[in-house]
């Protein structure tokens, strides 16, 4: 092997290490030492680097999303001793020379369809544990919360099945547009999943008593999808299930609607797009 193949697959085990690390960097789930190297990083993968702006956007739609709830003092005791005595035991997560890392691909995507798709399934994945602390959180008042216990069940059974289903790799992605052409947001699904995810990109933020509303539309007959927010920045996230695959639709659009939604569109498209 020359001089320069060396080099080149030098660079790329050192730009695999930074992508190894780049989802837990963007929620700041990294500690001093792996910060430090993401950062002395970046300059030498520029192309990695790029995918940190679609971990950071996802990271924050997602975290509005689903706002995190301070957990139960025994749990935050439980969670802190478990924490201790796993870094006793664990191993080093970064040793002085990177352990060249295998390199996977999604052969049927795009390369900016594989990348958004990545960065969703990873920070869903994170989002798993807030959910779990909040079930947690609720199960102290079982009797009071059990309506709500059974839905964030329901919401984490649905975000793990469209986890799993991503990781085939099958997915297609559907943009919502303005009447203007402009991109509001985007829908990813798979056909191995009975449910989608919503991207908000730049919805126009709601008075505190509406919300977005997804409708499926066929033959001119809107089905309601459910209702969602976006944060002060036009982003947020929101996982629906889907009656039928969505190419048997003729669009998808997105209206804004009362908090508790309506049972027809009571408002013109703010976007819409072809499914």
């Amino acid at each position: 092997m020359d001089t320069n193949d060396s080099r080149l697959n030098s660079i790329n085990s050192v730009c695999d290490t930074l992508r190894e690390l780049l989802p837990a960097y963007s929620i700041g789930a990294t500690d001093e030492a792996e910060t430090r190297l993401v950062e002395s990083l970046l300059a030498e993968c520029p192309e990695v680097a790029i995918e940190l702006q679609d971990f950071m956007r996802l990271a924050g739609a997602i975290a509005y999303t689903t706002p995190l709830i301070a957990p139960p003092a025994a749990l935050h005791d439980k969670l802190m001793t478990a924490v201790a005595q796993r870094q006793v035991s664990a191993p080093l997560l970064i040793s002085p020379t990177p352990t060249p890392v295998l390199k996977t691909s999604v052969r049927w995507l795009t390369p900016t369809l594989a990348r958004f798709t990545l960065a969703a399934a990873a920070l869903l994945l994170i989002v798993n544990v807030v959910l779990i602390a909040r079930l947690f959180n609720l199960s102290d008042e079982r009797q009071q919360q059990e309506t709500k216990i059974n839905e964030l069940s329901d919401q984490l059974t649905r975000q793990n099945q469209f986890f799993a289903a991503l990781a085939t790799g099958k997915a297609s992605r559907i943009n919502l547009e303005s009447s203007t052409g402009e991109a509001l947001a985007s829908v990813i699904w798979t056909p191995a999943s009975d449910s989608a995810l919503l991207v908000s990109n730049n919805l126009p933020a709601l008075a505190s008593n509406r919300a977005y509303q997804l409708w499926f539309i066929r033959d001119n007959q809107p089905v309601s999808g459910g209702v969602f927010r976006v944060d002060e920045e036009g982003q947020g996230t929101f996982i629906f299930e889907i009656p039928a695959p969505l190419n048997e639709y003729d669009a998808l659009g997105i209206s804004d609607e009362p908090m508790t939604g309506s049972e027809a569109p009571s408002t013109n498209p703010v976007a819409l797009g072809g499914a």
